[in-house]
């Protein structure tokens, strides 16, 4: 399950799964908001500008991007 851009944690009251398996990413701006329904989870720091150009590189390149979409990433 993907919820995604989570502004409020109510969200969790009626969408939150009842099962003991699976898996559920958490998007949010709020860095205290997804761990509350949890018992434990990761989270995943927010790219630098070095971080974020890489890994857009990686997707143009997986792709076979153009190469002005190339240059636009390391930008």
């Amino acid at each position: 399950m993907i919820l995604d851009n989570v502004e409020d944690h109510s969200i969790f009251d009626e969408y939150w799964p009842v099962a003991q398996h699976g898996a559920i990413l958490i998007t949010t701006r709020r860095p205290g908001l997804a761990t509350q329904p949890v018992e434990n989870g990761l989270e995943i720091p927010t790219f630098g500008v070095q971080e974020g150009a890489y890994f857009l590189g990686q997707l143009l390149v997986e792709r076979n991007a153009t190469e002005a979409e190339h240059e636009a990433s390391l930008q």
